[in-house]
């Protein structure tokens, strides 16, 4: 891997994004859900979050392209995503991001960032306690994109020390 720039997201990368996504998502995600709710998320689910959040991705690329992305939806310190490519994991690009993703909700005045994971998920959970979140709890939630109830852990990093 050469050099990693992080940068805004544009219009034109929602399709890079897209395929991005789906692939994590497939390699990180699926293998915790039902079967019938495998087929819920495609690419297009992806590419729809990239044109409705422009502005609140991140985007991790070197010279040979996109590389992965992290994103808030409402501008606050909520990361709802953190996508990184599966031939690209595991080389500190999420750490990256999630820095970039840090920094960004101090620079728009909060103290903390909070995200959540499925608990299931103990490679994501790794990395974040690996980053300083903590678990802040633990339990169902109703998922809106899959429209089922998921075992979610909900962590948090103070920004200050």
């Amino acid at each position: 891997m050469s050099l990693l720039t992080i940068r805004r997201a544009r219009a034109s990368d929602a399709k890079s994004l897209a395929k991005i996504g789906h692939q994590a998502w497939q390699r990180g995600i699926a293998a915790h859900l039902p079967a019938n709710a495998r087929d819920k998320i495609g690419p297009q689910v992806f590419e729809d979050f990239a044109n409705s959040f422009p502005d609140e991705i991140l985007i991790a690329e070197d010279e040979d392209g996109i590389l992965g992305f992290a994103a808030t939806e409402n501008g606050d310190n909520h990361v709802t995503d953190l996508w990184v490519a599966p031939a690209n994991q595991g080389k500190g690009i999420g750490s990256q991001l999630m820095k970039r993703m840090e920094d960004r909700a101090r620079r728009r005045g909060f103290d903390s960032v909070e995200l959540e994971v499925l608990t299931s998920n103990t490679r994501a959970l790794s990395l974040y306690k690996y980053l300083g979140y903590r678990v802040t709890k633990r339990g169902m939630k109703m998922d809106r994109v899959l429209e089922l109830p998921l075992h979610k852990t909900k962590l948090k990093k103070s920004l200050f020390f």
